[in-house]
């Protein structure tokens, strides 16, 4: 991938993480939510919210799908946990325990590993069998 598409995923991760950061901030960073609300809350957001940015994202950039899904995985788990870190665990004062109080991040730094690369792959094999198709 080409550094302008490297910037373009890490501006769209950081930009998708301040919009749920100032989202929860009414709320304590989604800490005043019940454990059942924030499943509801994070299974949407999996579910619903990444794979329709990762298809737009990863429609746009050019390579091979599988590729680029990786780099979106890492952008969306590792900067996004250093932003955590520093919000949730130096200036709240939580410190690493943040990962277990605000178990929802913890598992959203996960499930991108899983979700972004299998949404990847799909996207690899759709776009393989419409050239297959045409030719």
């Amino acid at each position: 991938m080409k550094t302008r598409q490297h910037i373009l995923l890490a501006a769209i991760c950081i930009s998708v993480w301040a919009g749920f950061y100032i989202l929860g901030l009414p709320y304590n960073y989604f800490q005043d939510f019940s454990n059942e609300s924030m499943l509801l809350l994070l299974l949407s957001t999996l579910l619903g919210i990444v794979p329709v940015i990762a298809i737009i994202v990863l429609s746009f950039l050019n390579g091979t799908f599988l590729k680029a899904s990786v780099w979106f995985a890492f952008y969306a788990s590792l900067p996004l946990f250093i932003l955590d870190y520093i919000f949730a665990g130096i200036i709240d004062g939580e410190g690493l325990h943040f990962l277990v109080s605000h178990w929802y991040l913890t598992l959203g730094y996960f499930a991108v590993w899983i979700e972004l690369p299998l949404i990847g792959k799909s996207l690899e094999r759709l776009s393989l069998k419409i050239i297959n198709q045409n030719i």
